[in-house]
Formats: C-alpha cells, structure tokens, sequence
C-alpha cells in the first residue's frame, strides 16, 4: 500500500514510486491498463479483500514487478471510477465495504486509477460476474484462486472476528476501571469507555509513528494535556486527580486517550460524579451530554487521527459505561431518573466506513436504556 492518505497522493509521489524502484506486493499491485477482462480485474480487487487490503494502481507500468512508468490511463476519471465501481458493486457477492477511488492527473493529459480496497470484514468475497464463482487472494507473488483449505480457513477467520474484537474492547475497559497496565485509573466515578479498531488490525501487523502531536486527544481535557510514551502507543490524559477533589483515589484521571502503535483508539472519561439531591442526600449523577458529546468527539477525532496516519476504515466502534451502579441520569433541573441497577453497561457496537460521518445513534439509545428511559427524540 503506498504510504499516507489517499486523497494526498499526487504525480509526485507517483514518480517517487519508479525513483525508488517499488516493488508490488501482497498490499500493491501496478497495472498499466484496466484489464479488459472483468472478471480478471475483479479478481484482483477481491483478493486485496480477503487478505490484507491494498492499493491497485492502475495506469502504472511495471517490469519485473518494479514500478517502472507513468504510462496513465485515457479518458475522464470520474467516468472510469463509476464504471468501475459499479463492476464491482454487481460482479462481487457479498459488497465490499469501504472501498475508495482517487484519480491522479498527469502533465500528458492521462491519469492513473488508484483503488485503495480495504481488508473486508465480510471475508471471503467471491466473483460472480457471468458466472464466475472463485475465491481470491494474494501472497507476496501477486493473486491466487483459494483452493478449499484456503476457503475453510477464511470462513473460521471472519467468524472469530466478532469476538476478537470485543476481546480488544474488555482489555480496555479493564484498564480503565482498575488501572491495569495503564500508569493509573481513571476517577472513581461513572466512565464511558470506548474503543475503535480498523478490520486491518487483526489481518495485518502493521507499525504506525505515534506522537503526542498525532495521538488522539481525551475527551473534554479543559485543565491540561499529559503525555506519557508507552510501549502500546502515546497516552495523552489530563492531569492526576484535576477537577475531582473528592474522588477517593488520590492517583487518579479524568479523561485520557490511548493511541496504539498498531493503530487503534481507546478513549475514556468520566461522565458523573457525586451530587446533592434531595435535602442532604448524596448520590452519583450522570449527565447525559457529557456522555454523547464525549462519544461525538472521540469518534470524530479518531476518525481525523487515524487518516492522518494512514489507516483507513472500515471501523468497529463499541462503547460501555462502568461504575453507574446507583447513579441517577440528571434530566433538567430538580428532575433525575431513578438509580440504576446495574455496574456495567455493554452499549454494543457499529460498524463505520467513515467515522467523520458515522450515526451514533444507536449507542446513545442503548446509554439511555440503561438507565431504564428512552432517549428523547
């Protein structure tokens, strides 16, 4: 895959590829021509899906495998990129999610197709067009059609996925409710936690350069910014025990955000806090807003973060509230909902091709129902 994003990648870094002599790969292929043959060409695009994603660069000669010559393809680009994706919509069962174009025009007048096809969470995708029905992917040499191994073998990989997953989600929100491998808990008081994984991370290994200055920001971090280099990735959190006097844990945070070097987010902050209800009753409160604008803003800073480092969607976003046992969701002035019962609360997950334009709907109605209400239209 050719380093960056997508929509960054110019002629220059197009010829950048035939200075340094690029080889193609099991994540990038060259072709100097669309092929002709549909099913060839669906071929390709399916095997990036059912093994690691990848950049098909059509227009880009090559010899030997090396990237070689901008020869570039004639035509308008936004002709091609329809034709193509519409072959692609009727000749693959199931749809590819997530699949992007970007047209790079030449000095000559032509331009190279690049078609950044993710790795698929709906693996294996089969070609379907006239008839075809094979299975592809790709090693190091370039496509193979999957023999009945290789198929039995994807088929168990996207079942476990689900819960590979979620298993992701637990260890985070592990860390935040008892400090696990974290230098210190989050506040003692109602947390949201939530966590966003691109699919390429359990079908590729991969090591992104995480900084303070391109990690991920906590949610709502008024008093201050911290940095801390771990070996996962960059911790930014806000300072210890700031904006919670009270909290029975003296080594404590409010809010922080994980970045992990393999490229997912973890994000967590607080959502409540004790609070005087009723004459002189004392009780945790819960305020619904900081809850859905905390998730709003994580969500939409990930989704900037993580492009900016390269990695594309799609995302599985899940989100769970800890520690609310007891609490009462404040609903106005003098008017709360009454204590819930549980301590944990899974709000379940969603599945993003874009995180800057993703509903989050459908967690902030499950946040709601745990506290026993209906969200409020």
């Amino acid at each position: 895959m050719i380093a960056g994003r997508l929509d960054d990648i110019d002629a220059t870094v197009l010829q950048g590829l035939i200075d340094n002599s690029t080889s193609e790969s099991r994540t990038l292929e060259f072709k100097r021509q669309i092929p002709k043959d549909g099913k060839e060409f669906l071929a390709d695009v399916t095997a990036f899906a059912n093994t690691s994603g990848g950049d098909l660069v059509l227009g880009l000669d090559e010899t030997e495998g090396v990237a070689s010559d901008l020869t570039g393809l004639e035509g308008d680009g936004d002709s091609l990129i329809l034709a193509l994706e519409c072959q692609i919509r009727t000749g693959v069962e199931p749809r590819i999610a997530g699949l992007r174009s970007h047209w790079v025009k030449l000095p000559s007048g032509r331009g190279i197709l690049i078609l950044r096809i993710p790795v698929s969470a709906a693996a294996p995708h089969r070609v379907i067009l006239g008839g075809h029905n094979r299975f592809y992917a790709r090693n190091s040499r370039g496509k193979h059609q999957m023999d009945t191994h290789d198929l039995r073998l994807a088929f168990i990989a996207g079942d476990a996925l689900p819960e590979k997953f979620r298993a992701l989600h637990d260890l985070a929100v592990e860390a935040a409710a008892k400090g696990r491998n974290l230098p210190f808990p989050i506040h003692e008081f109602p947390t949201a936690v939530i966590s966003i994984i691109p699919f390429s991370f359990l079908r590729e290994a991969s090591d992104y350069e995480v900084t303070p200055e391109t990690a991920v920001a906590p949610v709502k971090a008024t008093d201050g910014l911290h940095a801390i280099h771990m070996i996962e990735g960059v911790l930014l959190h806000s300072p210890l025990n700031a904006g919670s006097p009270e909290n029975s844990n003296r080594n404590s945070v409010r809010t922080y955000a994980l970045t992990h070097r393999r490229g997912r987010v973890d994000v967590a902050w607080t959502i409540g806090r004790d609070q005087i209800f009723a004459g002189d009753m004392s009780a945790l409160a819960v305020w619904p807003k900081r809850f859905e604008d905390g998730l709003d803003d994580a969500v939409r800073s990930s989704g900037l973060r993580l492009r900016d480092l390269g990695i594309e969607g799609p995302y599985l976003i899940q989100a769970t509230v800890i520690g609310i046992e007891g609490s009462h969701l404040i609903l106005g002035p003098h008017q709360s909902s009454e204590g819930t019962w549980r301590d944990h609360a899974r709000l379940g997950e969603i599945l993003a091709e874009d995180l800057r334009t993703v509903s989050l709907d459908p967690l902030k109605s499950a946040f709601w129902l745990a506290f026993g209400l209906p969200r409020p239209t």
